[in-house]
């Protein structure tokens, strides 16, 4: 497994790349471009049987359908795939537009 740190890195230098192609094509665009966060929601006392889940959430006007997203579940490796397939699908769809 990839260290969180390097998911993050990685994540955000595909969305950076993106934001430059989409504003290469429409220099339109929020102050938020590009915020990434992402939460680890640790259950309480009485939930711990619960795994622990990893919610990463892209605001991103210039890419993709909407303004915010968000891709959720207990492996971050499996959120950051899912949301690394979604972002390269917009990136492709900005450059061939």
């Amino acid at each position: 497994m990839k260290p969180l740190e390097q998911l993050i890195a990685d994540f955000r230098n595909l969305v950076y790349t993106g934001i430059a192609t989409a504003l290469l094509l429409d220099a339109h665009a929020k102050g938020y471009e590009g915020d990434v966060r992402l939460v680890v929601t640790m259950p309480g006392y009485f939930q711990r049987l619960t795994p622990v889940l990893y919610t990463l959430q892209l605001d991103c006007y210039v890419l993709g359908p909407a303004r915010h997203y968000k891709w959720s579940g207990t492996d971050p490796e499996e959120v950051f795939a899912r949301a690394t397939a979604d972002v390269e699908g917009w990136v492709t769809e900005a450059a061939d537009s």
